[in-house]
């Protein structure tokens, strides 16, 4: 432009030349003087053709040495210049910034610099997964993506004189098919970012679950969905790998300099019988593995165990090491009862899982278990997990192997750790239990069929009935805890009839813990903890005491009244006798001295002629408990769920009790913005709200109707998904149990009530399971006379009233 007289400096992303459809292009107008002198004013036309083009354009205009204080104050900046490119103008301005640029803010505070980075990368990693084999990675931010390799060259570039990874290999830091390798992993992201961006039409970076298929399909990838899906996450795990490996060995590097060209953990090291050397989080080695090769596997074991017992991972060479051996060490390695001793060996290790996730990457642990070629690197397509298969089942361990440090833990499942002395039984059934998942199924339901050829392989058929119990019946104690009510006798007696032996039950409910919490990040929460441990101790009491535990007799009744009298709730013993007596049998099998006083208060204060309840939250969780109290009447759950939805309150649990002088005392656990609820005010509010349209004053279609959420677009085909409908007569000895299965949506839960409350069908209990976009609905009902709705056509007709409700 006429009369600018600095230069413009391209930056970023832009900068490097590595700019994708929709990313910002950012500008730099480098000036002689600060931009509020008059001549020196960016030229205003250049922005306004680049806007006018679409292009979202990121500018600033700075001399050199207010380029030089905003890269000292603001990390983006810092490394945004550090990916300077000079467009037009002055080049001897520019080369003036940068050479003033790299060595007063990047050389110069390098240390700190490469501190920096490391610890905005860690950040950045936890935030967007974690890990490498997510479901629907982020390409540009989680690990093992397009950012881990920006921010590696950033920091070494912070140490060395280079730029790009040709001047890397010319400095004898990578060799030539390192750089390769690199580029054609780093070229990989690329294009499927520059896809993600074309299809989304915006900065969109998430390889979402709906755009797989397509950009598979750009990639050549051949196929049904879900499978040229998998092949494409297949090899984008393998590129991630390839970035995430190389970046951290990068970064080791350039965070252990003493001065350029030296790194300190390379100081005389402190090295083992194999060479080895612990260094910065990496297991190095001078030279290893060794030329001859013993019989025995020793010298692999003793490496797993530095690396679970230090916390280490194998460094790039170290790892090269390990695929040496993967294809020399002799086949008795890894077959026959040698390969099943070690297997053994390594889950006894209190950090198993970091040496079972060096085996699994270096191909070793499918020589041993061939079945795991098929789950290597297998994503998932059911919106549940966040995780591939081959990680889901290393997370699950991992979880197990931390529970000792309690988070949302019971100090049940901590003592049972503690002093359970065949934890890696627990551990093999969990690396064994979704071997049988494919890329076109959902969950594979025939794990257990590879569990006596797999032991029988390795020696280890003495362990086969407890493997193929844990196996087989992995998601028993998940699905009774989260869907069915424990509270009916019907229930526990099934479970325990498939558990058997109380040793069965405390593997189980540790096998349990590991799987749920192993189906991605935040799954695991105190809700969760309690479900699980009130099945245990229920199943555990029945193993013991039988059926005499479900028996609530006089003195079981005189104890309780008792205890609630000693709490100084202001309720005699006369009178909690009283409430009990109208109690419901299920009620007093289930009620604590606390609960019977709380419950009191609520009937006081309704008088049985108007709705009230009561709030408290979950600590360090995500759930809160209502406890409503109120005149019993018909469709009353369907109103509790409607307004309950208008709130954005998911409902996961109602119980309901029903006494014989008309009380209705119902306990729903509930998800969603429950904070508001500490005030006492919002509390008294939403009381309101309820019983306003509980005697109908309120309109709840109407309340349900503000809610963006709340929106039936057409028929469910049209989000891929039926509802499925299930009615069984078998698992309540009293009740008939309702499933829905459905895609998630608020109000769903009101409909269905809706609809049983039309044709007056009791609702005793309810429960609700969330697995991604997709809900599954548990209803304990009963006919208007209270007994089972029994029959062929009774059962399809129940079916066909909740499917039209759902139309």
């Amino acid at each position: 432009a006429e009369g600018f007289t600095g230069a413009l400096v391209a930056l970023g992303g832009y900068g490097r030349g590595a700019l994708n459809p929709n990313s910002d292009v950012d500008l730099l107008f480098l000036m002689k003087e600060p931009a509020h002198v008059k001549e020196n004013h960016p030229p205003k036309e250049m922005l306004g053709m680049l806007w006018d083009l679409g292009l979202k354009v990121g500018h600033a205009s700075r001399t050199i040495r207010e380029a030089m204080t905003i890269g000292k104050e603001d990390n983006i900046s810092r490394t945004a210049m550090m990916d300077s490119r000079f467009l037009i103008g002055s080049k001897e301005l520019y080369e003036q910034f940068y050479n003033k640029y790299r060595w007063d803010i990047v050389r110069r505070r390098a240390g700190a610099f490469v501190q920096d980075k490391i610890t905005e990368l860690n950040a950045r990693r936890h935030s967007f997964g974690g890990v490498i084999r997510l479901t629907e990675p982020n390409v540009k931010n989680s690990p093992g993506g397009l950012r881990d390799l920006q921010a590696a060259m950033w920091m070494i570039r912070a140490r060395e004189k280079v730029e790009t990874l040709e001047d890397l290999a010319s400095v004898g830091l990578i060799n030539q098919e390192d750089v390769a390798l690199i580029n054609d992993a780093y070229s990989f992201l690329m294009r499927l970012r520059n896809s993600l961006h074309f299809i989304s039409g915006g900065p969109f970076d998430k390889l979402a679950h709906e755009l797989q298929p397509r950009i598979a399909a750009a990639e050549g990838f051949e196929g049904m969905q879900n499978q040229r899906s998998a092949e494409l996450m297949r090899r984008y795990y393998h590129a991630g790998q390839v970035i995430r490996d190389f970046s951290d060995e990068l970064i080791s590097l350039a965070a252990g300099y003493g001065g350029f060209g030296k790194a300190l953990g390379f100081k005389s090291p402190k090295t083992d019988r194999l060479g080895l050397f612990a260094d910065a989080g990496r297991l190095r080695g001078k030279s290893f593995p060794p030329a001859d090769l013993d019989e025995k596997p020793d010298i692999l074991f003793h490496l797993l165990c530095r690396v679970a017992k230090e916390d280490l991972y194998p460094s790039r060479k170290v790892f090269r090491g390990l695929v040496k051996i993967k294809e020399q060490a002799p086949p008795g390695w890894f077959q026959g009862p040698l390969a099943g001793k070690l297997l053994i060996d390594i889950l006894r290790l209190e950090n198993s899982e970091r040496a079972l996730r060096v085996i699994l990457r270096a191909g070793i642990l499918e020589l041993m278990i061939p079945e795991f070629t098929e789950i290597t690197d297998l994503s998932q397509f059911d919106r549940y997990h966040r995780y591939s298969v081959d990680e889901h089942i290393l997370h699950t361990i991992k979880n197990v192997e931390e529970i000792p440090l309690g988070r949302h833990i019971s100090g049940d499942l901590m003592g049972l750790y503690r002093h359970l002395p065949d934890l890696h039984i627990v551990k093999l059934a969990l690396l064994l239990h979704d071997l049988g998942k494919r890329a076109e199924d959902h969950h594979a339901e025939e794990e257990a069929q590879f569990v006596g050829p797999i032991l029988e392989r390795l020696g280890l058929t003495y362990l086969y009935d407890d493997v193929y119990f844990l196996v087989n019946q992995h998601l028993a104690m998940s699905r009774t805890a989260q869907r069915l009510n424990i509270n009916d006798p019907a229930t526990i007696r099934l479970f325990c009839d498939t558990v058997q032996t109380r040793e069965n039950l405390k593997k189980l409910y540790i096998l349990t813990h590991g799987d749920i919490a192993g189906v991605g990040p935040e799954i695991w929460n105190e809700w969760k903890d309690k479900l699980l441990l009130d099945l245990y101790e229920a199943a555990s009491r029945y193993m013991l005491e039988g059926d005499t535990v479900f028996l609530s007799g006089p003195e079981q009744v005189e104890a309780l009244a008792r205890e609630t009298a000693r709490l100084e709730s202001g309720f005699s013993v006369e009178e909690t006798l009283e409430f009990l007596s109208h109690a419901p049998e299920r009620y007093i099998h289930t009620a604590t001295p606390e609960s019977i006083a709380a419950h009191m208060e609520l009937e006081r204060r309704s008088g049985i002629k108007k709705l009230v309840l009561s709030f408290s939250a979950n600590q360090g969780d995500l759930t809160g408990e209502f406890t409503v109290a109120f005149p019993e009447r018909v469709g009353a759950l369907s109103v509790l769920s409607g307004v309950f939805a208008s709130k954005d309150l998911n409902i996961a649990e109602m119980i309901v009790h029903t006494f014989s002088n008309g009380l209705a005392l119902d306990t729903i656990v509930a998800q969603g913005t429950l904070t508001a609820f500490s005030d006492p005010q919002v509390v008294a509010n939403f009381e309101r709200e309820l019983n306003e349209a509980m005697m109908g004053h309120r309109s709840v279609s109407e309340m349900l109707k503000r809610r963006s959420r709340y929106i039936k677009e057409g028929g469910p085909n049209q989000h891929g998904m039926e509802p499925r409908i299930s009615v069984l007569n078998n698992l309540s000895e009293s009740d008939t149990v309702i499933e829905v299965w459905a895609r998630d949506r608020i109000g769903l839960l009101y409909d269905i009530t809706t609809a049983l409350a039309s044709r007056i069908i009791n609702i005793e209990s309810a429960k609700v399971v969330t697995r991604g976009t997709q809900a599954v609905n548990i209803f304990y009902v009963t006919g208007a006379g209270g007994g089972k709705l029994e029959g062929e056509e009774t059962e399809r007709n129940l079916a066909e009233w909740i499917r039209q409700a759902l139309a």
